[in-house]
């Protein structure tokens, strides 16, 4: 990596690491925007989100349940689910970058499935399979009426959200669609796919690979979310955290301490610009404001045949195949 991506890198992970980095892309590109692409970490925003929302919402909780009765509080989570998406839609249009990365505009797709816990609609058996289905479909419309260039969340939302929740309720052990063996697994390993998938699709991207490259970061991504998940997520880490000791005994906490410090480290040294002196050389003439024109064109052809690289040659155009003229290149 470049220092500069480098530096962004030691960025994101740190915000990774406190749970904070959906608040941090916000102030960056957007999640569509082609500099979002080249972010390997970009994908832990959601990550961010689901943690703040599962440590604020069982706080809010308990709180409601102090001032109202059980049953006022179910009454209520239903109210602040349809809000919270009616929020969605709205800051969508208003606010597109901030509704896509924030909590409140968020919540709502989390706490619906709250309520397929809290209002269970136990069908009869017969009517299962036609529930499931219709969950299904509701899922397969994503697909037909959801484009890159539609705004996100927004009122489309509803589809992914509502059919997963008709799924849920449906509630089919036998369903050739959620009992089948290699979904059930994939479902398993789903969140470790999450984390290894975009990584992978940014290196693809990073170092220029062709598309069918593609094809093998699909296939690593279920590998190692496989790998991830047997040797990861399976190892009970830690039994019980009592005391302050025991939590930073815990290899997790050691782990992601270890993470925070080398992040730190790569920050404070700027991404490690003394890997490529010929960017050293290159910040030194762009900080001399008195350099002329001439001087800096000397020193700039310096400063890359100090690196082994051909001035003129590293300035030529190679969108037209190298016809265009090195002077008007230069120029």
């Amino acid at each position: 990596l470049t220092p500069i991506d480098y530096k962004t890198l030691g960025k994101h992970a740190a915000g990774s690491i406190g749970f904070i980095s959906n608040i941090m892309y916000l102030t960056e590109a957007g999640y569509f925007d082609s500099a979002s692409h080249e972010k390997w970490l970009l994908h832990t925003w959601s990550l961010s989100v689901e943690w703040q929302f599962y440590i604020i919402y069982p706080l809010a909780i308990i709180a409601l349940r102090k001032i109202y009765t059980e049953n006022s509080v179910k009454k209520l989570l239903i109210f602040f689910t349809g809000t919270g998406f009616a929020l969605c839609v709205f800051a969508t249009y208003k606010w597109p970058s901030a509704a896509y990365y924030l909590l409140p505009t968020r919540a709502w797709e989390m706490m619906i499935g709250g309520l397929a816990y809290l209002y269970p609609l136990n069908p009869k058996e017969k009517n299962k399979k036609a529930i499931e289905w219709l969950g299904i479909t509701s899922i397969a419309a994503s697909y037909l009426f959801i484009n890159k260039n539609t705004p996100w969340p927004g009122y489309l939302s509803i589809l992914p959200a509502l059919g997963s929740y008709l799924i849920i309720q449906a509630n089919r052990e036998n369903s050739i669609i959620t009992g089948n063996l290699a979904f059930q697994k994939i479902g398993s390993w789903s969140y470790s796919i999450y984390l290894w998938h975009w990584p992978l699709v940014v290196a693809i991207l990073y170092f220029h690979l062709s598309n069918n490259y593609s094809y093998l970061g699909l296939a690593l991504s279920l590998l190692l979310g496989f790998m991830s998940y047997k040797y990861i997520e399976k190892n009970k880490l830690i039994k019980k955290t009592n005391t302050i000791k025991d939590f930073l005994k815990a290899k997790q906490t050691q782990i992601a301490l270890a993470i925070l410090a080398i992040a730190i480290v790569i920050l404070t040294n700027n991404g490690f610009t003394n890997r490529f002196n010929y960017i050293n050389n290159i910040e030194t003439l762009a900080s001399n404001r008195d350099s002329s024109e001439k001087y800096y064109r000397q020193n700039l052809m310096k400063a890359f045949s100090n690196n082994g690289e051909s001035f003129k040659d590293s300035f030529l155009c190679t969108l037209d195949g190298g016809r265009q003229k090195t002077n008007t290149a230069i120029e």
